[in-house]
């Protein structure tokens, strides 16, 4: 995703590709007692600024590797050290020159703190360290301001939802209303407290014909970090041409590829696509604002028309268009 970002046409490279080409290759290189190989963002940086556009780019680089190592390995060894340093150091500072600070301070204060977070932790140890360090304080930061949206919806609803929420029965009323027996669930239904919602429906009066269950419950923090990394689409449908795609899932960069996968997997006879972010959605990061931004702006290479709707429901952190989005705290109102 991130060499597809500086790809001069846009184009979405493939996973799962990538994926086989590595495990085949890390498992060849194991065999002859080498070392791992990771896709690298310096090689890729540096071949589209060279003017690399296709995949032959990467292959002349294997090629020349293999030759370098396999002939001219006595040679290798005649290069100075400081002209391999100069290389490293020009083409990291391409990377985290001034523009780029600047670019992403425009985007977001949390895109500029875990950027700095991540160089930061990346040269105090080193680069797994501080991918990995990086991914949990994205995953610390996503969980705290989907916290605190979850927090400005219940305002605005005049309900408070807890953890203790998640052990209790989720049915707060039932009523009888004209003739039909209804059910009022307006807490959080997980794994905890299923069976005491079972339990309700399984002792219906006798007498109720006709049942309706009310599902308003409230989406909590725990259970939007766990649906970090769910599929966040909850059901499509194809009605009159048009494919709806309804998410109800908090938008965030782990579960982007699961949200790639359904966006690329529109049936062949719809006309337009129509993505509805419904209520569950409290957050929307800048990676998945981003990449539903370039699924309508690629929408007339595709030959169908694209709409968002429900993201006017969350505010911007930022005047960026592809900011981050939460759900804004309600003003009090003047008496």
């Amino acid at each position: 995703m991130a060499v597809d970002r500086i790809d001069p046409w846009r184009r979405r490279s493939s996973p799962n590709r990538v994926l086989l080409a590595m495990a085949i290759s890390n498992i060849a290189s194991s065999l002859v007692r080498g070392l791992t190989i990771i896709p690298g963002g310096v090689k890729n940086t540096v071949n589209v600024d060279a003017g690399g556009r296709t995949l032959s780019a990467n292959f002349t680089n294997a090629v020349c590797l293999i030759l370098y190592i396999a002939v001219g390995y006595q040679l290798i060894n005649l290069i100075p050290h400081g002209v391999l340093a100069s290389v490293l150091l020009f083409t990291g500072w391409k990377m985290f020159e001034p523009a780029v600070w600047r670019h992403l301070a425009r985007i977001g204060k949390e895109q500029l703190c875990i950027f700095t977070f991540t160089v930061i932790a990346t040269l105090a140890t080193d680069l797994l360290i501080g991918i990995i360090a990086s991914v949990i304080a994205k995953f610390v930061l996503s969980a705290w301001m989907c916290r605190r949206s979850i927090a400005n919806a219940s305002t605005k609803d005049g309900r408070k939802s807890s953890f203790m929420d998640l052990f209790t029965n989720p049915v707060v009323h039932k009523a009888w209303i004209d003739g039909e027996y209804h059910i009022f669930v307006e807490k959080p239904v997980v794994w905890f407290n299923k069976r005491m919602l079972q339990r309700e429906l399984d002792n219906l009066p006798s007498n109720a014909r006709s049942v309706v269950v009310h599902m308003d419950s409230q989406v909590t923090m725990w259970e939007s970090m766990v649906g970090f990394f769910l599929n966040p689409v909850e059901h499509t449908e194809l009605v009159n041409g048009k494919y709806h795609t309804h998410v109800n899932r908090s938008l965030v960069c782990f579960s982007s590829m699961k949200l790639a996968e359904e966006l690329e997997s529109v049936p062949e006879g719809s006309d337009s696509v129509v993505v509805h972010l419904d209520d569950g959605v409290q957050l929307t990061d800048h990676t998945s604002c981003d990449q539903l931004q370039n699924y309508v702006k690629d929408s007339p290479n595709a030959g169908r028309s694209v709409q968002l709707r429900g993201m006017e429901r969350l505010t911007p952190q930022s005047h960026h268009a592809s900011s981050t989005r939460t759900v804004a705290a309600s003003k009090p109102q003047s008496v």
